[in-house]
């Protein structure tokens, strides 16, 4: 098995596609009732709204994407500050 070090390298390490892997029952749920709610709301509207629907959704999917990439590369950094300080720490002991 190749350290993560050598997997990123080689451009094998895909966060993003591989968090789905770890999701709960309880999100895929969640998403499900959505997806019904969903259908159920478009069955009730006109093409004009219909459209204007589907252009929200692409807008909320856009900006939750947004949201996942900075609070992943803020985690990641938080995680390196952490790591730089508890090697600060051993090294003082």
């Amino acid at each position: 098995m190749r350290s993560i070090i050598e997997s990123f390298y080689n451009g094998e390490l895909y966060p993003g596609e591989r968090i789905a892997k770890i999701y709960k029952e309880e999100f895929w749920k969640e998403c499900r009732k959505a997806g019904e709610v969903e259908r159920t709301l478009c069955d009730g509207l006109g093409e004009k709204e219909r459209k204007l629907f589907e252009e929200y959704k692409l807008l909320v999917q856009k900006s939750g994407y947004l949201e996942i990439r900075d609070n992943f590369a803020y985690g990641f950094s938080l995680g390196m500050m952490m790591a730089a300080e508890a090697y600060k720490t051993v090294d003082q002991v």
